[in-house]
Formats: structure tokens, C-alpha cells, sequence
């Protein structure tokens, strides 16, 4: 299967936002990710400075930033792709430095995935939303939706192989 989307870092602007990051220029701050990567980020007003390593080499990396005023008052900010220039939410790291799906040309899973794969990743992130503390109705809904998930996945492998696996 070719690389996706959901196998490469991303960085986020909303989730930069958040942390305070555009708030005035000199802000500097670093993100963490779960796979141990991190990433050092310096904003300098309309651009924002990435300095981060690639197998043992430092790089950095300049990427422009854009604030755009919504229609019920605040800011939304965006950061443009060094490779295509278009305004993007996010820019993942991939091979060369940090550049949008599009660039790096990256499929979601869900484009990648045969129909079986799908079903089987939605049963899956049903199941982890069922862990979670919550109403019973709202329980006994996402029961229904699990159980149509499996009644799809048991018709998509009789379909395909002939049998229903035990």
C-alpha cells in the first residue's frame, strides 16, 4: 500500500493557535509527537521558522503564514505550502521537509483501503468510542452501528470468498 496521509507527521495551524503560537511574533515553541519526533517552531510575524531533523540532519525550513478574519469576529490562521503556495490547515512531513498532501501527492486511507479494510477500521474506532463513559442512548446507537458493521463485513466475505469466517 502506498504511504497515506495518517502514516506521515502533520502539523497542524488550528492546534498552533491554540497553544498561543501566533499570538505576537518572537513566540517560540516546540510540538512533541507521539512516535518521539519533535519539532522546533520560531514565529517571526508572516512567517514561521520549522526546525526539526531528518535522519541525524538538522534542517530548517520557512513557511509562510497567513491570519484570515472570520465572520463572527477572531482570526483564522493559515500557513502556505512551500512547495505550491496555497494556504493549507496542515503540512506533513513526508520525504523532503514539510509540504501539503496534495505536494507529496498523499491519499487518505480511505481512498487506499479495499471495502472490507474500511468496514473493518470503522468497527474498530467504534469499539474504542464504546471504552468511553456516555449516555445509554447514545451507547445503544453506536451498538446498532457496530453490529451493522459486522453484518456488512459477514455479507462483503460471502460475497467475495463464498463462506462466512468462524
Amino acid at each position: 500500500m502506498q504511504l497515506v496521509v495518517d502514516d506521515c507527521l502533520a502539523l497542524n495551524s488550528n492546534r498552533l493557535a491554540k497553544i498561543g503560537l501566533f499570538n505576537r511574533p518572537g513566540t517560540r515553541a516546540s510540538v512533541n509527537w507521539e512516535t518521539g519526533a519533535n519539532i522546533g517552531l520560531s514565529y517571526t510575524g508572516p512567517t514561521l521558522e520549522l526546525l526539526y531533523a531528518m535522519e541525524g540532519e538538522p534542517n530548517n525550513q520557512i513557511v509562510r503564514v497567513t491570519k484570515v478574519p472570520c465572520h463572527f469576529g477572531g482570526v483564522r490562521h493559515y500557513m502556505h505550502c512551500p512547495g505550491c503556495g496555497v494556504r493549507r490547515y496542515k503540512l506533513h512531513l513526508s520525504g523532503s521537509g514539510f509540504y501539503c498532501r496534495e505536494c507529496y501527492k498523499l491519499p487518505y486511507y480511505s481512498q487506499e483501503c479495499g471495502y472490507i479494510d474500511g468496514i473493518t477500521r470503522k468497527i474498530h474506532k467504534l469499539e474504542a468510542q464504546l471504552d468511553r463513559p456516555m449516555r445509554a442512548k447514545t451507547r445503544m446507537r453506536l451498538i446498532g452501528q457496530l453490529c451493522a458493521a459486522e453484518d456488512r463485513v459477514d455479507r462483503a466475505i460471502v460475497a467475495r470468498f463464498g463462506y462466512a469466517i468462524q
